[in-house]
């Protein structure tokens, strides 16, 4: 199978570029805001994702300056919402290194956050499609409503599963939805493509935001890149404490309640694993994977319909 750094390395590197000309001020501080994150890794999944699902429309396509400049957008639009994100939730490590709310503050975290969206916009611009742009501002305004319900489920130990996958597709699978929307958008694909797409990408957000919440119970932190047991420090009702919850009996359930209120990791994930949550979170993301590779089925078979497909597994997969 092609590997996408055989597809990809020269585009994604020209992405890299559009960023940094993008976000680039006079200002000194600003660059030294904007660059600690932007510069301090990650896995610039969405403009892969990006990349990938232009690539399987039209693979002559992928260096199309346009293209190139909405992954770019998207990555930025990212990385505004992990600055907000990371003061909302007083967050101190982002990507191994100290969040940029605790190197320089949360008031220029805000205001870091607030110019990468001016620039993600009007880097969007470049398309002059309206269509486009509604996903965008679609894109963020999901994303802070999103923020504000995770914030009224803290400390609802009776949040359900169906509640919990409607926040996790605002703060996490819409921006992956739009990633590989986009594309079809501009190249003016069917509406079955369309919705192959967009069915994939929010599936796949939700393979990797489950994925994500099994990590804060059960990964290294070195490895990781952030702290460990930061959503339950946060009382954040997540599915492996959702999972957790609704397998235990009455007794055990006020156990775990009395754990949740004193922040007790190991309590938690010793119920946790008593429950079986933590492989049940497994089988979901799973599923939802399974769901993403089959939304691409509207599409022939090609070496980047494999690479999205592969992208389904390693997010359930990865330990990072």
């Amino acid at each position: 199978m092609t590997s996408t750094e055989e597809l990809l390395s020269e585009p994604l590197d020209k992405v890299n570029q559009r960023i940094l000309q993008a976000i680039d001020s006079p200002v000194d501080l600003v660059n030294s805001v904007c660059r600690h994150l932007v510069l301090g890794g990650g896995k610039r999944i969405r403009p892969l994702l990006l990349l990938l699902a232009a690539g399987l429309i039209r693979p002559e396509a992928i260096g199309d300056e346009k293209i190139l400049k909405l992954a770019a957008a998207i990555e930025i639009l990212h990385t505004a919402t992990l600055m907000h994100d990371d003061v909302i939730d007083e967050s101190e490590m982002r990507r191994g290194l100290k969040s940029v709310n605790s190197v320089f503050g949360n008031s220029i975290a805000v205001l870091g956050g607030d110019y990468l969206f001016t620039k993600a916009f009007d880097l969007a611009s470049v398309t002059e499609n309206s269509a486009i742009f509604r996903d965008f501002f679609r894109a963020v305004s999901t994303i802070a409503s999103g923020e504000i319900e995770q914030m009224g489920n803290i400390d609802r130990p009776e949040l359900s599963e169906q509640a919990y996958c409607h926040t996790i597709y605002a703060k996490t699978g819409v921006l992956f939805e739009i990633a590989v929307r986009i594309p079809g958008i501009f190249f003016k694909v069917s509406e079955s493509e369309l919705e192959g797409l967009t069915g994939y990408g929010r599936s796949l957000g939700n393979a990797f935001q489950i994925a994500d919440d099994i990590l804060d119970y059960t990964a290294d932190a070195g490895e990781l890149g952030k702290n460990i047991g930061d959503d339950l420090q946060n009382h954040k009702i997540t599915l492996p404490l959702i999972y957790t919850l609704n397998a235990l009996g009455e007794p055990e359930r006020r156990q775990a309640l009395d754990a949740m209120a004193r922040c007790d990791l190991p309590m938690i994930m010793n119920l946790a694993a008593k429950t079986g949550a933590i492989a049940r979170c497994y089988e979901k993301a799973e599923s939802e994977a399974a769901s993403a590779r089959k939304s691409l089925e509207v599409f022939p078979d090609s070496p980047f319909r494999e690479q999205l497909c592969s992208l389904a597994d390693r997010a359930v997969k990865r330990t990072r």
